[in-house]
């Protein structure tokens, strides 16, 4: 429903990344019919296809191991789209951050980006910086990289991000 209206959208470019309810949550419900109904979950791949042509189609390098894109919303500008979600599959847990693939993706992508001379925006879902002084702390999931054992830790993402070019980062 929501990939159809975002396609609709007259003479405006739409680019996506997955949140932390959008994939594989098994607590998928559809309030359409004015009651609370379970609803199949999404995976990988459908979320890709589903919404191909907000980025997905046109990405000029698309990274195998996530759902993380560089497209061109211009001659000069490149949007980064990074998969922070974690899939979920028994919990409606909001954990995410940057795996090492997809790090060194950004990597590959911000060499092409550099080849051609571009600008960047880079965009996730999961936010890099506390809103509020201990938000790491008591609302874990919502800041990148809660789980250490799967992510990169926090600082050392800011590096890599900072070391590839990264200057803008929008956050969901």
């Amino acid at each position: 429903y929501v990939a159809q209206k975002l396609n609709n959208l007259n003479d405006i470019r739409v680019f996506v990344v997955p949140g932390n309810h959008d994939l594989t949550n098994p607590s998928a419900e559809s309030f359409l019919s004015g009651n609370r109904q379970k609803v199949a979950n999404v995976n990988a791949a459908q979320f890709r296809t589903i919404y191909a042509n907000m980025g997905y189609n046109n990405a000029a390098l698309y990274s195998p191991d996530s759902l993380s894109y560089l497209a061109w919303a211009n001659d000069t500008l490149a949007i980064l789209g990074l998969n922070s979600t974690k899939a979920n599959t028994t919990t409606r847990a909001s954990q995410g951050g940057l795996t090492i693939e997809t790090l060194d993706f950004v990597d590959s992508a911000m060499a092409v980006v550099r080849q051609h001379g571009g600008q960047v925006i880079a965009m996730m879902h999961h936010q890099l910086v506390e809103h509020f002084d201990g938000e790491a702390t008591v609302a874990d999931t919502y800041v990148c990289n809660t789980d250490t054992n799967i992510y990169i830790p926090r600082d050392s993402v800011h590096r890599r991000l900072i070391q590839a070019g990264i200057s803008v980062m929008l956050t969901g």
